[in-house]
């Protein structure tokens, strides 16, 4: 358990849905969709990276569309920008991240985030293993705060 809880996580996702950190093969943070500049530096930051956020961006790996890529496990993780992306992206990838809502519902990943669960939860970190994909959100370790939007036991 303590190796879980101490090793970083391998996906971050934004507040809003619309860009992911995913680790890349070399051990990483590659940016996927458009982080603004303050979550891009604070994600390096909390993963102990001097680089410049621009130097993370992923190239190529994006459309107007959305994003896919593969994890260092060979799992598919896509980020769709667009409705017209999770047909796609449900049929192909392990993990769907979505900046927008769905409307139908995306069956075959083995985790699946939409514009309202970040909404709801707030940004999420995933632990990739083997076996399964850990999720820890902003909503589970905040507590319960006369500012928070959302309390743990409503």
């Amino acid at each position: 358990l303590l190796s879980v809880v101490t090793q970083p996580p391998d996906i971050l996702v934004a507040r809003d849905g619309s860009a992911l950190a995913v680790r890349g093969a070399d051990g990483k943070f590659l940016f996927l969709g458009d982080p603004d500049d303050y979550t891009a530096a604070q994600w390096l930051i909390r993963d102990g990276d001097a680089r410049p956020a621009g130097e993370a961006l992923a190239d190529g790996l994006c459309d107007q569309w959305g994003c896919v890529v593969e994890t260092v496990d060979g799992r598919t993780v896509a980020l769709a920008l667009r409705a017209g992306a999770h047909t796609d992206d449900c049929a192909r990838a392990n993990l769907v991240i979505s900046a927008v809502p769905l409307e139908q519902p995306c069956l075959g990943p083995e985790i699946v985030v939409d514009r309202f669960d970040v909404w709801r939860e707030g940004a999420m970190a995933i632990w990739l293993t083997r076996d399964a994909v850990r999720v820890q959100t902003v909503a589970e370790v905040r507590g319960r705060r006369p500012w928070s939007r959302f309390n743990s036991d409503e």
